[in-house]
């Protein structure tokens, strides 16, 4: 069982589905996905990604955050990767974060940072194969 994290507040419009309120430019993207920008292409219609966090989060230093990526896709996901400001969350990170990932038609992946530092706080995008991802912004507070 995830410990749940002490969230202090969440704002924002919206549920940061699809293609959410950032750009998501600066993250490189492989050739066969460039169909999926228009979600056009016939392996990214009818695919929903939500970050259920929603588009913006707040969290005390110290504090463990949970990111959830759930993803609903008629073909099934293959693979899902979670971007930090647009680089990929590799494993020389995991000593402080965990993903655990559950694949099928309807995927959930769960980024779990133990104790976030400043350095957490920034952009996260959660990018499943054939669509679009789905983007959250994360700011790490130094309150007492």
């Amino acid at each position: 069982m995830d410990p749940q994290p002490h969230n202090l507040s969440a704002a924002g419009h919206g549920t940061g589905v699809g293609k959410a309120q950032h750009s998501s430019e600066h993250i490189q993207k492989p050739n066969w996905l460039s169909s999926c920008t228009s979600r056009s292409g016939p392996l990214c219609q009818n695919v929903e990604v939500t970050i259920l966090e929603g588009p913006l989060l707040y969290i005390n230093n110290g504090s463990p955050v949970n990111l959830t990526c759930r993803v609903r896709d008629p073909l099934g996901t293959v693979f899902l990767f979670w971007y930090h400001n647009g680089h990929a969350i590799g494993e020389g990170e995991m000593r402080r974060r965990q993903i655990h990932t559950k694949f099928g038609t309807s995927s959930t992946s769960r980024l779990y940072i133990t104790k976030a530092k400043q350095e957490d706080s920034g952009y996260y995008s959660c990018q499943p194969s054939y669509a679009e991802p789905a983007n959250t912004t994360l700011q790490v507070l130094n309150c007492k």
